[in-house]
């Protein structure tokens, strides 16, 4: 009796969430940056030169970085009085996602050598209070809570986490928003997280866009639009900040030499599943027993079932899920419409976390177990490259 009681306890979930990432980021940081937490943030010295944002004990790398640099070069500026905007690569756009370096800043007060370490502790944060909101909707739903789990273990929380990028954070705050509509019809305070979400990440617009139609068409709602003015006001806002600052608007990339050519939907995807098959080698795969070299094609296929998986739900369109992941795969084909050699599975991963958490919260509110599907292989790779970041 009372191992059923702590089965169906959500403090086991929420502490198999700190287990799982709290170990993650023992043992990552030891083996890796020799328990430097700043090695979280991949800074780079190969593409960007900022010496004036760096403090003595930061982790530096001698190569391009990754994208977590920028959340610290922005919590260092966050309203862009120093200057310190050139550090970012493409200004504006980077800025767009400043509710993270918001925070950062605000907690860390100046004090920078703090800011991994903070980074790192809002993510953990985000991780747990997402996946309580996932128990919560379980609950509303009569599905089993091991269901939440689903969410952190994931490749593209693992991915977020051990980068120090802002997906975790929106997500989270997408999720809360979720929670307080799907379940309470609570429109100010969906309003109000959604309006942080889309300063954490501007894809969250899609979420305000799919309820919006959702509630329109659907449930002929119109007062939904007073509600949904919350999150366009705050976007709004910053955004005419930064034109004030760049000259120009955001929503597209300013500094990066990269052309982002769209010829077809979904084109990034089918030319890395066609690059990693033909450059795959089966036999030296056999030989080695790499498993840990399928990860990417594996996801790759994940994320096509998902896309079908997702198609298909459009047909319900009673339920407000598919109207958002609409929204969330027209953003998934622009951004993903890129050539395989500019995607690795850290950037398939980061942007999956939306694709994958409208199947689960599909899963949650039909409980069909063709869901289960693309769920459960991805958190198979993600055990895979979970391992293989501790270990390399």
């Amino acid at each position: 009796m009372f191992f059923n009681r702590f089965w169906e306890s959500k403090k086991l979930f929420l502490m198999l969430t700190l287990a799982i990432y709290g170990f993650f980021a023992w043992e990552y940081a030891r083996q890796n940056f020799n328990g430097n937490l700043s090695g979280f943030l991949h800074i780079g010295t190969k593409t960007i030169h900022c010496p004036e944002a760096w403090y003595p004990g930061l982790y530096l790398r001698e190569d391009e970085g990754f994208d977590g640099e920028f959340t610290y070069y922005l919590a260092l500026d966050p309203f862009l009085k120093k200057e310190l905007y050139r550090c970012t690569l493409a200004d504006g756009y980077r800025y767009q996602r400043i509710l993270l370096p918001w925070i950062t800043a605000a907690v860390g007060m100046g004090h920078r050598e703090w800011y991994p370490g903070i980074i790192l502790f809002m993510n953990m944060i985000a991780l747990i209070s997402g996946t309580y909101f996932l128990i919560l909707l379980c609950d509303h739903y009569g599905t089993p809570r091991w269901a939440s789990l689903f969410f952190p273990v994931s490749i593209g929380p693992l991915v977020v986490f051990s980068r120090c990028t802002n997906e975790l954070l929106c997500a989270s705050l997408v999720l809360a928003a979720l929670y307080f509509y799907l379940t309470k019809r609570d429109f100010l305070i969906m309003g109000v997280f959604l309006s942080l979400a889309v300063l954490a990440k501007e894809v969250a617009l899609a979420s305000v866009a799919g309820i919006t139609l959702y509630e329109i068409a659907v449930r002929k709602n119109r007062r939904i639009l007073h509600w949904m003015l919350l999150p366009g006001l705050s976007f709004s806002i910053w955004q005419i900040y930064l034109f004030r600052i760049f000259g120009k608007f955001s929503l597209h990339q300013t500094n990066l030499s990269q052309e982002f050519a769209v010829y077809y939907p979904f084109q990034g995807l089918i030319e890395k599943l066609t690059d990693l098959c033909a450059n795959l080698d089966v036999q030296g795969l056999a030989a080695q027993l790499k498993i840990y070299i399928l990860v990417e094609p594996i996801l790759v296929v994940s994320i096509f079932i998902s896309i079908a998986l997702l198609l298909h739900s459009f047909k319900n369109f009673k339920n407000p899920i598919p109207w958002v992941a609409f929204f969330y795969l027209i953003l998934l084909h622009v951004g993903q419409s890129v050539p395989p050699n500019g995607n690795d599975v850290y950037g398939f991963g980061r942007h999956s976390i939306e694709l994958f958490g409208c199947i689960l919260l599909l899963y949650i509110i039909d409980k069909k177990k063709i869901y289960l599907l693309p769920l459960w292989i991805n958190s198979a790779m993600t055990c895979i490259k979970y391992y293989t970041l501790i270990k390399s």
